[in-house]
């Protein structure tokens, strides 16, 4: 069985959108082709992809784009027809020095952004612990008031007289 993994070949037209170019569309039936043995079609004078991938012409598994899988082989994985799991991925080779660069530009890049994070998460601590304190001076405002509160602000603060045994008489500050 053929199985193509075609997620690498696209053109991106936006975030959402992909297509094929004629020249990919060219390089997924002339696969196909070479696999029943057919001769390719080639449209496009030079077809770059294609002969990349398929020098001598005839069809071959090529890592990362295509791989004629035994019955065997998909039932060892549990009979998944996902092309990505017999396919594989195009390992790219780097030298030590491009790999290095890489490495160290993915570090100033990551120190970037973790500062530009750090950055973020202080702006937004700040913004909620006002819209907090905003919340508790709200919520105050709108308390019911203390039923008991208009005795003091009216009348003052209470006083009980004691004096020779007499009957208890509250007083208040502005009675004195």
């Amino acid at each position: 069985m053929l199985f193509i993994d075609a997620r690498q070949t696209f053109r991106q037209i936006d975030r959402a959108h992909r297509d094929f170019t004629d020249e990919q569309l060219e390089l997924l039936a002339n696969i196909v082709r070479l696999y029943r043995g057919e001769e390719p079609e080639l449209a496009s004078v030079g077809n770059e992809l294609f002969e990349q991938r398929f020098p001598e012409g005839t069809y071959t598994d090529v890592t990362g784009l295509c791989k004629v899988a035994t019955i065997e082989e998909i039932e060892a994985q549990g009979w998944s027809l996902n092309p990505g799991r017999y396919v594989g991925t195009e390992v790219e080779d780097l030298e030590d020095e491009v790999f290095e660069e890489k490495l160290a530009a993915a570090q100033v890049e990551l120190r970037g952004l973790s500062a530009r994070a750090a950055t973020l998460d202080a702006g937004v601590d700040k913004v909620l612990s006002e819209l907090l304190a905003r919340s508790v001076v709200i919520a105050d405002e709108h308390a019911e008031p203390d039923p008991t509160d208009w005795i003091s602000r009216d009348l003052g603060t209470p006083h009980m007289d004691l004096e020779d045994n007499e009957a208890v008489q509250p007083t208040f500050d502005r009675d004195r």
